[in-house]
């Protein structure tokens, strides 16, 4: 079977080596090295086949560039020309404009300036040149002008540090109001070292939260006492029980903070001024009994604010207590905000004032502008000469480049030829077809051949070894028909297993030949029969295009002499259909777009003239002022400004006595000038379009609210919410205290707002349905509350004038806590249940205060660690 293979492979390769590697008597080494010098003749010979074929397609491709290029060429010396004919033409018009400034009524140019200016249009030829030009024009203008822009730059200074002040203000306003209480100032230091001790579980209470004052000790003592323990040091100083204490030196012997010690001696409680706050446990309240039995007992307080308190001697001015006692410290807050409330008003004031002279600046430098942005400008020329210049310099390049392609194209050819000759003289070996593809074949079937006569070699030496393994399989074919017997079994099992998939198979098919599957056959036999008609179609019309190509080349000459024909006699009428598509692409007349003759021709046909016909050009242009002037301030932003166009001498013969020049107001939108109906309506779209996207996205976001994943997450978090609630007033209820006081915790949904269609019971509701069930009445409800809610959170943040950041409002929206509020109930044992509301808090004594304060938070860190898992 091999040698057959090698015999059809060596049809293609015609080997006289072929006989001896396919004989008995034959030398691997031999046969391979002539097969391999045969591979080396046949590679070269292909590769300068290839080399060749390179060759003659980059000389095609030079021939072709050099064709091209002379297209180009002449293309680019007519565009010079007329280039150089409309240069002429700007600089007479550019001068005309010059002696109209004599006219401005904010501006009038001196007659030297005019003389000047036209000097330096006449000998106008780079853009280099327009420098001269726009000086001279606005040496006047920039002189008032700098004014201006001097005390524009002060205000907007002063305006920018007014702002970064006024968001400091803010930053300030708002952490204070996270704060329920004024606390002393810490370092970060302090700071981080009372984390870590929270995060421990170590119970480290400042001094002064552990201590009140006594009844009798007024508000000026108060304070004094209260500025003495400051200066110490002994105010926000940590207090901790001596278990406590043994802890945080165990886990955290490095605390960077500071903590009062006084050993186990307690000594008699002589200082009167401050006492034990109510609602500590008994330890800590021991260990706070403890310091101020360390205190002495002799306070000396002046009017002045002079004390004297043992070692302790110093003066405050301040006035009243801020930190020791609930009272004070809520005191202290409000007033801390009220005087941040404050400078923020007294700063927006500032901002307001240093704004409206921005604006009183910004409608002088406008006027002036208006005026300064009619001038005549040479932009528009030194680009025309620029573009001269530059395509002279391009044409004398595209010469010498002609000249060079003219040269490489004649060395490629004889490059070609040259290649060609050696590929035919290599060939010339071979009985091959003189084509790279085929001595690429003759390649692949060549190792191909080597490759099947070295395994021929292998499998004529493994016949040997294996005519030895007979005698060995001998012996194993006892051990076969041991075997034989175990597939029997096999068999039989296999055979059963047939059986049942013959049966599942006849149903199958069954199934195939029944109507409906037959039906769809027939389907698909039709399908294919149109296929194959529309690709004899395709065929057909493929072959009509090619004729009438060939027809086309032909009529190129002579539709080519009947257009010259045609521009030679009907040059007024191209002329006045110019005009008119012109008149009809400012689309003052028309808003839609009009691209034909035709078109523009019917739509003038179909117009009404009477209306215009007793108006005279200044009339019109002066109602296009007045509606300038009354919808300039709506969109000053876009720059709008008229702009003369059409201002060419008419050139025909019939309607030369018309008036062409025409007055347009044109807008700019992202560096593009526009017309104003362009304008409007890229406006129009772009409002469109950002409604649209807002739309689409708050839609995609309310599905995702919707879907089964977040509505989920939110009930699940609403749920265990509930029921941590549930575990704190429970806890609180089974609290027992002296007073005969109890408390116990609600947390309700908010009270449903007159704009909102869902209450938030309503809302939960439809939350907790299945995405599938969720009608879409319900679906559009949820989606207008979610939607009304941002809108109202926007215009919240849009009053504090806050930038708007459409992922917080989503979140703050989503955040669920705010759907609840807590509400706190309290009553004693012969009492009925009443809610806790401030007046209530306020009635409540100094230890009651202190329950109602720490009751829920102790509740709530048991309920906490209830929840928790053995780890």
């Amino acid at each position: 079977e091999k040698i057959r293979e090698l015999n059809d492979l060596n049809k293609t390769l015609q080997m006289d080596v072929h006989v001896k590697a396919v004989s008995d008597s034959y030398e691997d080494t031999s046969i391979l090295l002539e097969i391999a010098d045969m591979e080396k003749q046949i590679s070269d010979t292909c590769h300068l086949l290839q080399v060749s074929h390179r060759k003659n397609e980059e000389w095609l491709k030079a021939q072709q560039e050099e064709h091209d290029h002379f297209q180009i060429v002449s293309a680019k010396t007519t565009v010079v020309e007329e280039k150089e004919e409309r240069r002429d033409q700007m600089k007479d018009q550019l001068i005309e404009d010059l002696y109209s400034l004599r006219d401005n009524t904010y501006w009038s140019v001196e007659q030297k300036t005019i003389e000047d200016g036209k000097e330096i249009v006449m000998s106008y030829e780079r853009s280099a040149d327009s420098i001269p030009f726009d000086a001279v024009l606005s040496s006047d203008y920039q002189r008032v002008l700098h004014t201006y822009s001097y005390q524009q730059m002060q205000n907007e200074t002063q305006l920018h540090g007014l702002n970064q002040k006024m968001d400091v203000l803010v930053d300030e306003y708002h952490q204070l109001e996270e704060v329920r209480e004024v606390e002393p100032v810490r370092d970060d230091l302090t700071a981080a070292s009372r984390q870590r001790l929270m995060e421990l579980g170590i119970q480290a209470i400042p001094f002064y939260r552990t201590v009140k004052f006594a009844d009798d000790v007024d508000e000026h003592r108060q304070a004094v006492i209260e500025a003495s323990l400051l200066k110490a040091g002994l105010l926000d100083a940590l207090v901790v029980t001596e278990q406590d204490r043994r802890t945080m030196e165990e886990k955290c012997p490095d605390l960077l903070d500071v903590t009062i010690r006084t050993g186990n001696d307690h000594h008699e409680l002589t200082f009167t001024g401050l006492m034990v706050e109510d609602g500590l446990n008994e330890a800590m309240a021991t260990e706070v009994a403890r310091i101020l039995s360390c205190f002495d007992h002799e306070f000396i307080v002046t009017d002045d604010g002079a004390f004297t308190h043992g070692l302790l001697q110093g003066r405050s001015d301040q006035n009243a207590s801020l930190y020791i006692g609930a009272t004070a410290r809520m005191r202290a807050h409000q007033l801390a905000l009220l005087e941040k409330q404050k400078q923020i008003d007294e700063l927006a004031g500032e901002i307001r004032a240093v704004t409206a002279e921005l604006d009183e600046i910004a409608a002088i430098c406008k006027g002036m502008k208006e005026e300064w942005e009619k001038r005549p400008s040479v932009k528009e020329l030194g680009q025309l000469c620029d573009t001269i210049f530059e395509d002279t310099l391009i044409l004398n390049g595209l010469y010498e480049r002609q000249k060079q392609l003219e040269t490489a194209s004649l060395a490629k050819k004889a490059e070609a030829d040259q290649c060609l000759q050696s590929a035919n003289k290599a060939c010339s070996r071979f009985p091959y077809e003189r084509t790279v593809g085929a001595y690429e074949d003759v390649l692949s079937d060549l190792k191909l051949y080597q490759r099947m006569f070295t395994s021929l070699s292998g499998f004529r030496r493994e016949m040997e070894k294996y005519q030895s393994m007979i005698v060995q399989n001998a012996e194993m074919k006892e051990q076969a028909e041991n075997d034989c017997d175990f597939m029997i079994r096999e068999k039989q099992s296999l055979e059963a297993e047939l059986s049942s998939l013959q049966e599942t198979i006849a149903t199958i098919q069954s199934y195939l030949t029944s109507d409906e599957m037959v039906e769809k056959a027939e389907k698909l036999q039709s399908f294919r029969h149109d296929q194959k008609e529309k690709e004899n179609l395709l065929h057909h019309v493929q072959t009509r295009v090619s004729i009438l190509e060939h027809d086309l080349e032909g009529s190129d000459d002579r539709i080519s002499h009947l257009r010259k024909q045609m521009q030679i006699h009907d040059h007024d009428r191209v002329l006045c259909r110019q005009y008119m598509m012109e008149e009809v692409g400012l689309r003052l007349v028309f808003e839609e777009d009009i691209t034909s003759v035709k078109q523009a021709s019917m739509k003038i046909s179909q117009l009404d003239a009477s209306q215009f016909k007793d108006r005279t050009p200044a009339e019109m242009v002066q109602k296009l002022f007045d509606v300038y002037t009354r919808n300039n301030s709506d969109i000053v932003q876009y720059s709008p400004s008229f702009e003369t166009v059409f201002t060419q001498p008419v050139e025909t013969v019939e309607i030369r006595s018309a008036e062409r020049s025409r007055q347009t107001v044109v807008a700019w939108w992202h560096g593009k000038k526009l017309s104003i109906n362009d304008f409007a309506r890229i406006v129009s779209q772009a409002v469109e379009e950002t409604k649209a996207l807002i739309e689409e996205k708050d839609r995609e976001l309310f599905e995702n609210i919707l879907s089964q994943t977040v509505a989920q997450k939110l009930t699940a978090r609403i749920d265990d919410s509930r029921k941590w609630v549930k575990d704190m007033s429970a806890l609180m209820k089974k609290m027992k205290t002296s007073m005969d006081l109890h408390f116990s915790l609600s947390w309700t949904p908010i009270e449903k707002d007159e704009s909102d269609e869902l209450s938030i019971s309503q809302l939960e509701k439809i939350l907790n349905m299945d995405r599938e069930l969720i009608s879409s009445e319900d679906e559009m409800k949820a989606a207008r509350y979610f939607r009304n809610r941002i809108a109202k959170e926007k215009q919240k943040m849009m009053e504090r004038n806050e930038a708007i950041n459409y992922m917080e409002l989503v979140r703050d929206v989503l955040d669920y806590r705010r759907w609840f509020e807590f509400r706190m109930s309290y009553w004693r044992n012969t009492g009925n249940r009443n809610e806790l509301t401030n007046a209530a808090f306020n009635r409540f004594s100094g230890g009651e205060k202190a329950m109602a304060m720490y009751i829920p938070l102790f509740a709530a860190l048991n309920a906490q660690y209830q929840q928790a898992t053995d780890p």
